[in-house]
């Protein structure tokens, strides 16, 4: 969740499992950026970005309700795999929403991104905090995470939710009391030249009341039972290719 310092500052702080040069990519190469930027459901089309100071990225968010959100970002500060400072949402007809400084730094192969958001008034922080939580906007560093681990050969992570028929958040329909998030972490090794062990584990991901993970720990045999027979549908169907 976003992490509050100054009141008229918003602060978000992520571990990620990659290289700080894999992290800094998925941040600058638009290739890359239009596959985890924005809140779940969303994609995003650019239509142009210079990294450069004095440059700009411009493109537009498509909500999964069919809305388009056109977007400005003007860069003041690049250097390269360590820092970004961008205006966000102003352009030449109006200025700027807030300014948005990130800095990456490795620690032990991995990435920390301290991402800062800073408004002209505290009211417009709180504002956007309230706008980000409504719009799941927490999700776009979570889908940054599994995009990072999708480029893995030998590893696959992603979260999931349930929903309803209109694509809003819901709780599982057969257990009330069951965790809102769920990360399923895939894991291939392998045993030999023609044998690869598949690990795959699944867990409550982010706030879980006790009642929630109380519900998670007694499912655990049946989604066992179930993932036992997925692979036994890829054991016929590997055995006949």
């Amino acid at each position: 969740m976003p992490e509050k310092n100054k009141s008229n500052e918003i602060r978000i702080i992520r571990i990620y499992d990659a290289p700080v040069q894999a992290v800094w990519d998925a941040w600058t190469d638009p290739d890359q950026t239009t596959q985890w930027w924005g809140p779940r459901g969303f994609t995003t089309t650019t239509h142009s970005k210079d990294l450069r100071p004095g440059g700009s990225w411009i493109y537009t968010m498509h909500a999964p309700d069919g809305t388009d959100y056109p977007n400005w970002t003007s860069y003041l500060e690049v250097e390269k795999c360590a820092k970004l400072v961008y205006d966000h949402g102003g352009n030449e007809e109006q200025p700027a929403l807030f300014r948005v400084t990130v800095l990456f730094s490795e620690i032990k192969g991995r990435t920390k991104m301290e991402m800062s958001m800073t408004l002209p008034t505290p009211e417009a922080a709180e504002e956007t905090r309230k706008f980000i939580k409504q719009a799941g906007g927490d999700s776009t560093w979570d889908r940054l995470s599994e995009y990072l681990q999708i480029e893995k050969p030998h590893r696959r992570a992603y979260t999931q939710q349930f929903c309803d028929e209109n694509e809003k958040i819901s709780r599982h329909p057969m257990a009330p009391t069951w965790p809102e998030t769920m990360l399923t972490t895939v894991e291939l090794a392998a045993e030999g030249p023609d044998r690869t062990r598949v690990t795959v584990s699944w867990e409550p991901y982010g706030p879980a009341t006790r009642e929630e993970v109380e519900t998670f720990i007694k499912a655990r045999g049946g989604m066992t039972q179930g993932w036992t027979g997925s692979f036994d549908k890829l054991d016929a169907r590997l055995a006949n290719r």
